[in-house]
């Protein structure tokens, strides 16, 4: 089977990228769509009722959030996710400032109470100084 772009992908918006093509397949001309955002975000999420957090990266939280539920017998939620200009190295500077505190590759343990409100400031502070 052949498949042939009658016409480059078209990408428009800054933040949201609107990506269409036509295709022509064996049964004629079909027209591909697509909307991606290159939005990314620094997120921390916590296993519930646990000290176990992951510090990660996405361009849609949310979605990554129910993709690792999926395979967990434990709820996860959602501490905080903040848009970010510079995603990964934000990333390895929190990984570098919570090395103290890595159980396994993204997830951290932090037994404290005020866990989730100092690792919000953390990833604020991280993502004002790339301002």
């Amino acid at each position: 089977m052949s498949i042939e772009y009658t016409n480059p992908a078209r990408v428009t918006g800054a933040d949201v990228m609107h990506i269409e093509t036509t295709v022509l397949t064996p049964n004629g001309p079909r027209v591909l769509r697509a909307v991606a955002s290159s939005a990314q975000y620094i997120y921390v999420f916590r296993l519930e009722g646990t000290a176990y957090y992951k510090i990660g990266v996405s361009n849609n939280p949310k979605k990554r959030r129910r993709t690792l539920s999926t395979g967990s017998p434990i709820g996860i939620e959602i501490v905080c996710a903040f848009e970010s200009r510079d995603c990964c190295g934000g990333e390895r500077r929190l990984h570098a400032m919570f090395a103290a505190n890595r159980h396994k590759n993204e997830w951290f343990v932090f037994p404290e109470a005020d866990a989730p409100s100092r690792l919000r400031q953390a990833v604020a502070k991280v993502i004002s100084d790339q301002r």
